[in-house]
């Protein structure tokens, strides 16, 4: 099959948890098939990780989304309110890395289009009508409900409501616009939870992150005391 990732990351070098899991993918699942990645970067020292993922990987495809001042931005940003988009999904999107994913489709069509992360889900707009590939979105988190935690943990007063404004958004647009998705996959049954609750339309899939066990494995140490036992937990 051939089958396309997109990021807002290049998943190498392994500093995260999400980049540890969409790299294990991207390496194990390109034994058997054809991956082509699309990312968008934030810094120009990502790009020095695109050697090494072309190593198993068919195409890599990157593009930065520049930092630019806020008023800049207006415009957009007003489009996105009157379209009912979360604000901050302005930032992390670039034209650029959307007309390269649709220029791959060009080369032929893919069997499955699997987008990580919800802010990275209006990049479903790039595939050609006539495309017959799944889509499948990833929720590393369900992003409402992480920058409603967020909120809670301090900050300034703006940063608090800034946070609380997108936790809000994302409540009214994160579950809706999944359901563009063929299918979703989460790292955990509760946030699978949360999603079918606002969305009983969407079919999800709970697939949790995995170890490593050939690099991680118990300790062989003999425990007599069980209050020993409990302090090495």
């Amino acid at each position: 099959m051939r089958i396309l990732i997109v990021t807002d990351y290049l998943p190498y070098p392994l500093i995260s948890g999400d980049r540890i899991r969409v790299y294990n993918l991207l390496k194990r699942v390109a034994g058997q098939h054809d991956i082509s990645l699309a990312a968008a970067l934030t810094t120009p020292d990502e790009i020095g990780s695109v050697k090494h993922l072309r190593e198993f990987c068919e195409v890599v495809e990157t593009s930065y989304v520049r930092r630019r001042h806020p008023l800049i931005h207006l415009p957009g940003l007003l489009s996105q309110a009157v379209a009912g988009k979360p604000l901050e999904l302005k930032f992390v999107y670039s034209k650029e890395l959307a007309n390269k994913i649709t220029k791959l489709f060009l080369k032929g069509d893919f069997d499955i289009v699997q987008i990580e992360h919800s802010r990275m889900a209006p990049y479903i707009e790039t595939l050609p009508v006539e495309s017959k590939a799944k889509s499948v979105l990833v929720f590393h988190n369900v992003a409402y409900d992480q920058f409603a935690r967020i909120s809670r943990l301090g900050g300034t007063a703006l940063g608090r409501m800034r946070t609380r404004l997108h936790s809000r958004m994302m409540r009214r647009w994160e579950p809706e616009y999944a359901g563009r998705f063929d299918r979703c996959i989460t790292v955990s049954d509760e946030d699978r939870r949360m999603l079918v609750r606002d969305n009983r339309q969407l079919q999800v899939d709970v697939i949790p992150n995995g170890v490593d066990t050939q690099m991680f494995q118990p300790l062989n140490w003999p425990v007599k005391n069980p209050i020993y036992s409990l302090l090495l937990l």
